[in-house]
């Protein structure tokens, strides 16, 4: 499936494109399967484009399906080796489990803010990208999981996996009490507090990733419309510190109008949540502008980017 921040004019023209999927693709493969199988015409299934010589049939987006009628993921056509992920200088037989499609938040530099407006766009404003799958629907996978694949470790494969209500995280809790395998996720400063991380750490969970991104208050504010303070990244990673939880930290450098004093402002912020709790470690990622991210849109509108149309993830930036 391709997603509307890519372009899809551009992506269709390649020679060894036939089919372009826009919007997530469960009903419009399914259908093209059935389709293939029978030996009948695909060319008019929502969701995809399809190329058939000259001719390019666009037929919209597809359904936005109801992520808790889909069926449990399956992995046993995969390689066993491939379920062996490291973890903190280990390797574990993990499994994925999804919780939720998409993020509450609008980031300037990702994807979600832009498939949002996409599905609201396009189909109404019944038609909400992001979604909470049911809590009881996640822990029947986990347990159908476990009993088809022994995993020893799980990630929660969720943007901002915290991102729920009071009612379905207490019931998670309770649930998992009775699984205890190791677990990951990532989420958000904010959705930090000191009940959750003392009944998650109860439960099994063994580490988690967070997003400073930034660390200009200012700059995180203005240009990321990320809103949280530093004080409450420092509140955050000191109640992990009290718990024993280690952390990944995850930053981006190379923004548009970056300079080396705000540079230095996310070393700085890095540095002293270090102090604080010597269990986190830290990634540094380069600013990719992706095509629908606002910060694509900022990037084009001051000519920062260069003219590569073929370049997929976003037209790279240029070398001043």
């Amino acid at each position: 499936g391709v997603f509307p921040t890519l372009s899809p004019d551009i992506v269709i023209q390649e020679n060894s494109i036939d089919i372009l999927c826009l919007g997530e693709g469960e009903t419009a493969l399914s259908e093209l399967c059935d389709r293939v199988y029978g030996n009948r015409d695909f060319s008019d299934i929502k969701g995809l484009w399809v190329k058939n010589g000259d001719k390019i049939y666009k037929n919209g987006i597809g359904v936005l399906h109801n992520i808790n009628d889909l069926p449990y993921p399956d992995f046993s056509i995969f390689e066993r080796s491939l379920f062996y992920k490291p973890m903190q200088g280990k390797l574990y037989k993990m499994l994925s489990v999804e919780t939720s499609r998409g993020c509450p938040y609008n980031c300037t530099y990702c994807s979600s803010p832009k498939l949002k407006e996409f599905y609201l766009e396009n189909g109404g404003s019944n038609c909400n990208y992001y979604r909470n799958k049911k809590m009881e629907k996640v822990i029947e996978e986990i347990h159908y999981q476990i009993d088809k694949y022994s995993p020893e470790f799980i990630f929660f494969t969720t943007e901002t996996f915290l991102a729920m209500s009071q009612k379905d995280f207490d019931m998670f809790i309770e649930e998992y009490r009775k699984i205890k395998i190791p677990f990951w996720f990532q989420t958000r400063f904010e959705t930090i507090t000191e009940y959750n991380i003392k009944a998650l750490k109860e439960v099994g969970m063994f580490w988690l990733t967070l997003g400073v991104e930034h660390g200009s208050e200012q700059f995180r504010k203005d240009v990321l419309k990320r809103t949280y303070s530093d004080e409450v990244g420092i509140r955050a990673v000191s109640i992990l510190k009290k718990y024993g939880v280690g952390a990944t930290l995850n930053n981006i450098m190379g923004f548009p109008f970056e300079n080396r004093k705000l540079i230095f402002e996310t070393i700085k912020l890095n540095k002293k949540l270090f102090e604080i709790n010597n269990k986190l470690e830290f990634n540094i990622f380069m600013f990719v502008p992706y095509r629908g991210s606002e910060l694509y849109d900022l990037c084009q509108k001051n000519g920062l980017l260069s003219s590569d149309e073929n370049y997929f993830g976003g037209n790279s930036l240029k070398d001043e």
